[in-house]
């Protein structure tokens, strides 16, 4: 009997500290959320390289460690800058965030020098060239009847966005996690037709002018065309405009397909440059001679 009792107390003893251990875990959920360079945080020891790869994924930044580097973060803030965040997840880590001209920014973490910062760190959860999703938001589309206020409230989001006729919403959570954990409800549920992330989408580069003096006019003579015939080439295009009295001598009568087109006169079009660039094209093979 004594043994009896013994064993239900440590199976008792054995349950409480199981039950202990799952709050601790639950109580140690780590969360980042970052947009739109304000940061929130509620991190417990979290690993140098795992924040890292969070980091890489939410930003969009190309991050770099030092090799050896040895940090767990812990941190809780709410709204911070980026260097602000970076400071308070980082410690005692120095780190430089560096402006690239034709790519993201770069970030340097390290103990010692930036320049021993080598070891590239992946995008957590993504691929390298991978699409870049918003930390914290998805995309729903309901299907018909669903009621979109009642399932963001269940899942803990707001409707911050919504193309009603396609019912689709855009829905925010408070962090990462949150995100993850309503994706996983609302995928394959019965009254939603899609979730997907929302896509950051990168603006395209400044247009560069091009360099250098305006190009030489085209200097053709038509010629009789002798026995042996003619080269006619096509060009699909848009419309050519007037190339003026000499090289429209060059041009046969355009065949529109669409319609009618009007073009901006004080504008070359598409498929004049086209027209130009084959006539410049030829002056350069015959040196001027047709």
């Amino acid at each position: 009997m004594r043994n009896a009792k013994r064993i239900l107390h440590l199976s008792l003893a054995a349950l409480l500290l199981a039950v202990s251990t799952l709050s601790l875990a639950a109580s140690t959920t780590n969360s980042l959320a970052w947009k739109n360079d304000r940061v929130s945080a509620d991190v417990r020891d979290e690993e140098l390289i795992s924040l890292l790869e969070k980091i890489a994924r939410q930003t969009g930044w190309q991050v770099f460690v030092e090799p050896g580097a040895d940090h767990k973060a812990s941190a809780k803030f709410k709204d911070y800058s980026s260097g602000d965040a970076l400071r308070a997840l980082l410690g005692d880590l120095n780190f430089s965030l560096v402006p690239q001209t034709n790519s993201s920014q770069c970030l340097f973490v390290f103990h010692t020098s930036m320049a021993n910062a080598t070891q590239r760190i992946a995008a957590k959860r993504g691929k390298p060239g991978a699409p870049r999703h918003v930390g914290n938001q998805l995309i729903v589309r309901f299907k018909s009847g669903a009621e979109a206020e009642k399932w963001a409230q269940l899942v803990g989001a707001k409707i911050i966005g919504r193309i009603t006729n396609l019912n689709a919403y855009l829905l925010e959570f408070p962090d990462e996690d949150a995100m993850e954990n309503a994706r996983d409800q609302l995928t394959g549920n019965a009254n939603v037709a899609d979730v997907d992330y929302n896509y950051f989408v990168d603006p395209p580069e400044d247009v560069k002018g091009l360099q250098g003096s305006d190009a030489a006019p085209i200097k053709l003579q038509l010629k009789t065309p002798t026995d042996s015939g003619r080269i006619v080439v096509g060009l699909v295009d848009t419309a050519v405009q007037s190339l003026g009295p000499d090289l429209d001598k060059f041009l046969l009568k355009q065949i529109s397909i669409t319609g009618n087109s009007v073009v901006d006169p004080s504008q070359p079009s598409h498929g004049t440059s086209m027209a130009e660039t084959i006539l410049r094209s030829l002056e350069a093979a015959t040196h001027g001679s047709t």
